[in-house]
């Protein structure tokens, strides 16, 4: 019963943090830095990547799921640290590497 309440908030969480056709480049790109930053922050926390690419899938938006899944997958990638300064460094270094990508790709 924990773990499903922890999946609807976790799929919560991360339904708001899809970028719901945004006006710029930046709102997106913003948008996409959330979501590594949510993810991100919930693997240094412990959770569980199945979980994690569960509520992935109850994203409404389909064709935004293959990125978000990539972002969490990246973010697993990633050592989970034991010190509360290096995981905070470790969310926004994320972050901005995501956001830098984002941009990256809107510039092409």
């Amino acid at each position: 019963m924990r773990r499903g309440r922890a999946f609807l908030i976790l799929a919560s969480t991360l339904a708001c943090m899809v970028p719901a056709k945004a006006e710029t480049v930046t709102e997106s790109c913003a948008a996409i830095g959330g979501l590594a930053r949510t993810v991100m922050t919930k693997r240094q926390s412990g959770a569980d990547m199945s979980e994690m690419i569960s509520a992935i899938e109850t994203i409404s938006q389909k064709d935004f799921i293959p990125m978000a899944k990539g972002i969490v997958i990246a973010a697993y990638d990633i050592p989970r640290w034991n010190g509360e300064e290096l995981k905070q460094q470790s969310i926004a270094d994320f972050s901005n590497d995501i956001q830098v990508k984002c941009y990256q790709r809107a510039g092409q």
